[in-house]
């Protein structure tokens, strides 16, 4: 973790609920509870998690809509405390866009650089430079209500974007959209991004999404931070049986059922290769369920112990028939807690 340059959370705990005496009441609870982790400068770190987890108020935390009720929140080693949003430097979008439907695109995306006081000229040089970088150039005069959902949220880009903001926090921004927009704009935003060196902050509740934007991505859980890693590194090794679940690993297992050591593992779908027919060794099963996925088949199968897992096929499976896979000597991987 970086010790001063970019952002930094020293155990930022936030509770509801207490009273203004410091006594705590029955619904007392830390929403967020002793997080701590570090942006450093150009780097995209992503907040993932179940709703309810915390993410979206430490969020607030950070851009000083919410205070916390204990720990720090720095950036550059300037503790913020004491400074309002509007000082921060930060630059906010959010899931609804928040644009302003009375005006066209170029006077919402210039919005933040009148409050910083920028001369007409230059406002509208880096309007057009902004527009641009988002693959909208010539829509300065376009109303927001003949914008289509994608357009509108690389319009609330630009506006975030266009006042150079220290760090840029993104608050579910592509919660709204169906899945193959979302993860078009996904890739557009963290090249925009990087393109830009910009340090960020990205919210959400979708893996592919956070994989997709973060350099490094924390995992929370009932307001806690749980795992912290780049997306590769989270997908191999998850660290514990939240995290795999949570992730989309299907196959959470005993270990030393499978040739692993004792205590929870995952088995990996890539480690199991189907078999035309028993072999020694070879794990059957009767097929449960299958779902066809392009160029696969997701099939679910249970072995003759109870146990259900899932594996990917070429093969078409008909549900009911048995079904024989090797497990490749890597296939599980030992997971440090529950």
């Amino acid at each position: 973790m970086s010790t001063t340059a970019g952002l930094r959370a020293d155990g930022v705990t936030v509770r509801f609920g207490t009273k203004p005496s410091g006594g705590r009441t029955a619904a007392d609870r830390a929403a967020v509870d002793r997080v701590s982790f570090s942006v450093d400068e150009g780097e995209i770190v992503a907040i993932l998690g179940p709703s309810g987890c915390g993410k979206s108020t430490l969020l607030r935390v950070i851009a000083g809509l919410e205070q916390a009720s204990s720990g720090t929140v720095s950036w550059n080693g300037e503790d913020l405390q004491n400074r309002p949003p509007e000082s921060r430097g930060f630059g906010l979008m959010f899931q609804d866009h928040a644009l302003f439907p009375h005006r066209n695109v170029a006077d919402n995306v210039a919005f933040g650089l009148k409050m910083q006081g920028l001369a007409a000229a230059d406002r509208e040089r880096r309007v057009h430079t902004m527009l641009g970088l988002v693959d909208l150039a010539g829509y300065d005069d376009r109303r927001i209500d003949t914008l289509s959902g994608g357009e509108a949220q690389r319009v609330a880009l630009a506006r975030a974007l266009a006042p150079s903001p220290q760090l840029l926090m993104l608050d579910e921004p592509l919660g709204s959209l169906d899945r193959a927009l979302r993860d078009r704009l996904a890739i557009e935003i963290r090249t925009v991004l990087k393109s830009l060196g910009q340090a960020a902050v990205h919210v959400t509740h979708d893996q592919d999404e956070a994989f997709t934007v973060a350099d490094r991505v924390l995992i929370m859980r009932e307001g806690k931070v749980v795992a912290d890693g780049p997306p590769e590194e989270l997908w191999n090794n998850p660290v514990s049986k939240f995290a795999a679940q949570f992730l989309g690993h299907p196959n959470v297992v005993d270990g030393e059922q499978f040739g692993g050591p004792v205590g929870p593992a995952i088995l990996r779908t890539n480690g199991l290769r189907q078999l035309a027919a028993t072999e020694p060794g070879a794990l059957t099963g009767t097929v449960i369920e299958q779902f066809f996925r392009g160029d696969h088949y997701k099939v679910r199968f249970r072995l003759d112990t109870g146990i259900e897992l899932e594996a990917l096929s070429l093969a078409h499976n008909e549900l009911g028939s048995q079904v024989f896979f090797r497990l490749a000597p890597d296939a599980v991987s030992p997971l440090l807690r529950e």
